[in-house]
Order: structure tokens, then sequence, then C-alpha cells
């Protein structure tokens, strides 16, 4: 590979990555967005579902913000991939809990809550 191909390989790649940093900007912006309406509405309509949602978002927000690291920190640098792998697995346990919780806290709660027309 001559200099010029590498070059304009590199310049491309600089712009790929600046893109994935601005995508994952406005996804960071949206996930809070998305997370505060979610705590919003759980703690407003006591639904076992919305604890869960708001979860959802909380691990996608995390995930955002490791994937803006992983492209602003250093994005040729391949290594870094390893913790953010770690995180990003992390985080689906994390999703895993709310969901259980928010499970274990409707059935125990069960007896208490009022009966509607559908259940």
């Amino acid at each position: 590979m001559d200099i010029l191909t590498a070059s304009l390989a590199t310049s491309a790649n600089q712009k790929t990555v600046r893109r994935i940093v601005r995508l994952q900007a406005l996804t960071i912006a949206w996930m809070a967005i998305r997370l505060t309406g979610g705590l919003v509405a759980a703690w407003t309509a006591s639904s076992p579902a919305l604890p869960g949602f708001a979860g959802d978002s909380a691990a996608e927000l995390l995930s955002g913000i490791v994937v803006y690291w992983r492209f602003r920190s250093r994005p040729e640098y391949t290594p870094s991939e390893a913790p953010a792998e770690h995180v990003a697995g992390g985080l689906l346990f994390i999703v895993a809990a709310f969901v259980i919780v928010g499970d274990l806290d409707w059935w125990l709660k069960w007896r208490d809550r009022q009966r509607s027309y559908f259940t």
C-alpha cells in the first residue's frame, strides 16, 4: 500500500469515527430523555412494566456512553474494546436485575393490588 492510499484510508476512517461519535452523542441525548420519561411514568403509574422500560433505557444509555467513550478516547486502539465488551455484558445483567426486581415487586404486592376488569 502506498502513502496516498494509506492517507485516504486514514482520512475515511477518521470521518467514520467522527460520524460514530456524533451518532452516539445523539443516542445518549435520546436515551436520557427516554430514561427520564420512563422513570416519571413508572413513578406515576405504579406499573410493573414501566420500571423495566426505564431499566432498559438506563442500560441503553450506559451502552451509548461506552460506545462513545470507545470511539472518542482512542479510535485506532483496539485493545480498548475488551473493557467496553465487559461493561456492555454487565449492562445486560443490570437489565435482567431490573426485570427480576420489577416482577418480584409486582408478585409480592399482587394481593394488595386492586383487581381490574381484565384480571
